[in-house]
């Protein structure tokens, strides 16, 4: 946005959208009701925007830290844009990817992308509130694999039915441009349209073909027949060319060894800072913005911190032992456990389903049956009812509600017809009536039995108080 009459000087002031923080004297207020003449155009639609002077900001008052910390973040991230890095998340990713030397075996499927999660905030250092710039260097890493390369190679089984097969195996799938690494999904595969199908360019109002649109930012196109990806998006249908797309999934064994290549060492964090750095100071954009905020960050990091790691943390279950998550899964540390305390005797739980799921009311009873017999948290109680309409909410009477309050869960059973509308349904009225839920998709039911139940048994405890996580902190500073 750009408001003329207050004339701000773009290395002066920043914005998150909500809030503008301005270094210096306070906004004029003739500049202000000027601006709020101005009507904003986005699209065929036109805003008002109201701005006032709010607060003037003190280092000297506690209570402005926090809002201090929070501009002073926002202009870190402006001049990290300015600089030429792109925003990932709440990380930024350099352009130039890692050398491939780094990575071994692994080189030929992986690109990997420098990058950094950055805070500004304050911290007590040696007793006295001190801004502080925390750097933590992270990788970004992606598949060297195109959609390109996923779609022919589903070609070359010759698979009769090609483009379902294409579709069920791609449509979800989150890629990223190889050209300005902007992250989507694929919604559809269109094998109407190529590289030299034309789509109107709203900046320039001409129609273009997608070969010279890219051939226009030095990005070339190899494959002229391939099909374009559909992909999600909130304003219209945008399309992507798979040769220049990126997988952002890797087989499970590439996934594995990620680690023994990528960790960062310590001396490389220092390195890494030094760069980001470095990479500010050299753009002017940047360096103007940091300067007018008065932000300067040595290069040397604090070495006055110690740390220590914490043990891992344990679960502790009332009445019980505590038991290390390291040491097994839920299900062998939990089996044969004796809780010696539960914080209520007797649990209802009340099933609602549709009646075209009826049929699953004995796998219901079978449930109840095993989460008895299995040395549930309580004794349980199930209650299973019949909804003849997609709102479960109908079921909850006042007496149901009642009991539900102090000893009970509800559990939903929902059917795939309006799915949607029915969970809401269900959170809303927990909301409203204090009530604790589980949603559960009816094919669920499909799986083992012995899945339902310690998904059952996980949640009773979850929900209901009866487990919590404890860690031993050994913390010096």
């Amino acid at each position: 946005m750009k408001f003329s009459p207050l004339a701000l000087d773009p290395d002066n002031c920043v914005s998150d959208g909500s809030f503008i923080f301005t270094t210096g004297v306070p906004l004029p207020e003739e500049g202000i009701r000027e601006a709020c003449k101005e009507g904003i155009h986005i699209g065929a639609s036109e805003y008002q925007v109201s701005i006032s002077n709010t607060t003037q900001l003190s280092m000297s008052n506690p209570d402005h830290w926090r809002s201090i910390g929070h501009a002073y973040n926002v202009a870190f991230g402006v001049a990290m844009d300015r600089s030429g890095m792109h925003r990932i998340g709440r990380g930024y990713i350099l352009h130039n990817p890692m050398s491939d030397s780094n990575f071994g075996d692994l080189a030929s499927q992986i690109l990997v992308l420098p990058g950094f999660f950055t805070e500004v905030s304050f911290k007590l250092l040696a007793g006295k509130p001190t801004i502080t710039l925390i750097v933590d260097p992270m990788s970004k890493v992606l598949s060297k694999s195109t959609v390109l390369d996923k779609l022919r190679s589903i070609e070359e089984k010759s698979n009769r039915k090609l483009k379902e097969t294409i579709e069920m195996e791609l449509q979800g799938k989150n890629i990223m441009t190889k050209y300005d690494y902007q992250s989507y999904t694929i919604e559809d595969i269109d094998f109407t349209k190529t590289p030299m199908s034309t789509f109107h360019l709203d900046k320039e109002d001409k129609d273009i073909t997608f070969i010279d649109y890219y051939k226009a930012k030095d990005v070339v196109i190899q494959s002229t027949d391939q099909p374009l990806i559909k992909v999600t998006s909130r304003k219209k249908a945008i399309y992507l060319v798979p040769e220049l797309c990126l997988f952002t999934e890797m087989t499970p064994k590439v996934e594995r060894d990620i680690p023994k290549v990528c960790s960062i060492k310590p001396r490389e964090r220092v390195l890494r800072m030094s760069t980001l750095l470095d990479l500010l100071e050299a753009k002017a954009n940047s360096k103007n913005l940091l300067t007018k905020f008065s932000i300067s960050p040595q290069k040397t990091p604090i070495q006055m911190l110690k740390s220590s790691v914490t043990k891992l943390p344990k679960i502790q279950v009332i009445g019980s032992a505590a038991f290390s998550p390291a040491e097994g899964g839920w299900g062998p540390q939990t089996k044969g456990l004796k809780y010696g305390k539960s914080l209520q005797a007797d649990l209802k739980i009340l099933v609602t389903l549709e009646e075209e799921n009826k049929g699953y009311l004995a796998v219901i009873e079978t449930i109840k049956k095993d989460l008895m017999a299995k040395n549930a948290v309580s004794h349980v109680y199930v209650k299973s009812v019949v909804v003849g309409h997609d709102y479960h909410s109908i079921a909850i009477t006042p007496d149901i509600k009642n009991t539900l309050r102090t000893t009970g869960l509800w559990i939903a059973i929902l059917g795939p017809r309006n799915n949607k509308a029915k969970y809401e349904d269900v959170k809303s009225t927990c909301l409203r009536e204090q009530i604790k839920s589980q949603c559960i998709a009816a094919e669920k039911l499909r799986t083992p039995k012995s899945y339902i139940i310690a998904n059952i048994m996980k949640q009773i405890i979850n929900k209901l108080g009866h487990l919590c996580w404890t860690v031993d902190l050994t913390i010096s500073c």
